[in-house]
């Protein structure tokens, strides 16, 4: 991996940031990514698993080049703006980059940051994502199900993205395991096969 001042690296990440909000902006909906890829050596460890969160999806350090792998939804959907709002948007540009991420609205998106802000957002129940929500219990899981999805798969899919990353990583399975909350390394190896129908082994990194 390429050795890179900070400078270089936080210059990477914001214009990684801005393209993912300036397509978000196009559309006027969210941007769903695949993968992350960053061309130089992971930061340390606690640093490294912020930027799975700054994301929402796991980051790979040491890539080749920077990168943004976006979801095919993304690339069909149509463009909202025109060449005024585009004079608009520049004009404000400063202030839009720093105070929205990347139009995740919809309910899901936002319990999924929830599970994503730690083990006290993982192991909420749905009664406290509700308060945070200010929402009623049944309503929200009423709002989910519009949306295709569920407390319980929102939550999985936030533990399998970062159990993936902190493979990837080098992370240990024991440390892996009680950091996501597992009673022990085998209901992690159980839930892992679950997830991705593979063993950690195959997502650990080569080096």
């Amino acid at each position: 991996p390429e050795v890179v001042d900070e400078k270089t690296r936080v210059t990477v990440d914001f214009l990684l940031m801005l393209l993912h909000r300036f397509a978000a902006w196009l559309v006027g909906g969210r941007v769903r990514l695949e993968s992350v890829m960053l061309p130089y050596a992971e930061p340390d460890p606690v640093l490294a698993r912020s930027y799975d969160s700054m994301f929402g999806v796991p980051v790979t350090f040491g890539a080749g080049r920077a990168a943004l792998e976006i979801h095919n939804s993304a690339l069909t959907s149509p463009l909202v703006q025109s060449e005024e709002s585009l004079d608009e948007y520049l004009r404000d540009s400063p202030n839009l980059i720093l105070s929205e991420r990347d139009y995740e609205s919809t309910v899901s998106s936002q319990v999924r940051r929830i599970f994503e802000s730690g083990i006290n957002g993982r192991t909420a129940t749905a009664e406290d994502i509700a308060g945070m929500l200010t929402v009623s219990t049944p309503h929200l899981r009423r709002l989910l199900r519009q949306e295709g999805t569920s407390l319980g798969q929102l939550r999985e899919e936030v533990l399998r993205d970062l159990a993936i990353a902190g493979l990837r990583r080098g992370e240990s399975v024991d440390d892996l395991s009680a950091r996501l909350g597992f009673s022990e390394p085998s209901a992690f190896r159980r839930a892992f096969k679950r997830w991705t129908g593979n063993t950690p082994s195959s997502y650990r990194s080569p080096r």
